[in-house]
């Protein structure tokens, strides 16, 4: 019995029916796949961008908004290396953090006022390769914690604040280029929504 059921798996593995070994299929080459190629050339760019997120309080008459940004990058592999760093930086101008001071924590632990490092590679990232239509690009992903602070005259008036914004979205940019470049005042940019709660 035995015997009989070993030859008959060997039958199955002998015919050509089944297969061994590996295989593996080519996915055709899209429009949208050589073009992302061509633009990661020139730039890096936002990948699958999210809404973002802001938890906003009172504490005293201190309004805190609380960002906590998550993005996404895909970059080519070749400029990645030879870079000198990758920029990446938010346009913050058209939302409530425009007139607001801010702290974050950077990649060694120091905690900086009102300033950020704009050097991908002076944040603390994940990075893994991808194939994208044969092609060998970098995914980088982080994320980074932004404390915003505004005092007001009272209280009342801080909770008045946070009243209005709760609930509510706004577009912030996210821009990104390689340094150094030819042209230096040519990004990518990416706009998100950042929403406010509570």
């Amino acid at each position: 019995m035995l015997l009989s059921v070993l030859t008959g798996c060997k039958k199955m593995m002998d015919d050509p029916k089944y297969p061994n070994g590996s295989t593996s299929t080519t996915k055709p080459v899209s429009s949208e796949d050589k073009k992302l190629l061509i633009t990661l050339k020139t730039t890096p760019i936002t990948y699958n961008p999210q809404q973002q997120s802001v938890v906003a309080s009172v504490d005293g008459n201190q309004l805190n908004l609380l960002y906590n940004e998550k993005a996404e990058l895909l970059i080519d592999a070749d400029r990645y290396k030879s870079a000198w760093y990758i920029v990446f930086k938010e346009d913050f101008s058209n939302t409530q953090f425009a007139d607001f001071n801010f702290t974050s924590e950077l990649a060694w632990g120091a905690i900086a006022e009102n300033w950020t490092p704009d050097n991908l590679k002076q944040m603390q990232h994940t990075e893994t390769d991808t194939i994208i239509a044969g092609v060998k690009v970098v995914n980088v992903k982080f994320n980074r914690v932004f404390k915003f602070h505004k005092a007001y005259q009272t209280s009342e008036e801080a909770t008045s604040k946070l009243a209005s914004i709760v609930g509510k979205q706004e577009p912030i940019k996210f821009l990104t280029r390689y340094q150094p470049d030819a042209d230096t005042t040519h990004y990518d940019v990416t706009t998100v929504n950042v929403a406010y709660t509570k």
